[in-house]
């Protein structure tokens, strides 16, 4: 019972993941924001903003969603 009151902080593996995933998802935020709005200051052109962020999210539909679809349906059941 002793050993599941551990602490993963003082684990320099997972702070370096965490620290990492962290640093990653801020970056994929701010990008997230400022492609489109870099893309509307040099075209001027709404259109051509709202389809770069509409082809930020299209692999998520084209490839996350059959991939889904796939994992869900295999038997990873453990003999």
């Amino acid at each position: 019972m002793s050993r599941f009151k551990k602490s993963i902080f003082p684990n320099n593996r997972f702070l370096s993941l965490l620290s990492g995933q962290g640093v990653s998802y801020f970056g994929d935020s701010i990008a997230s924001v400022a492609l489109p709005i870099l893309i509307l200051t040099v075209t001027g052109s709404g259109f051509l903003m709202g389809l770069v962020g509409a082809l930020e999210v299209a692999p998520l539909f084209i490839v996350g969603l059959p991939a889904g679809v796939w994992v869900d349906r295999r038997n990873l059941a453990v003999e």
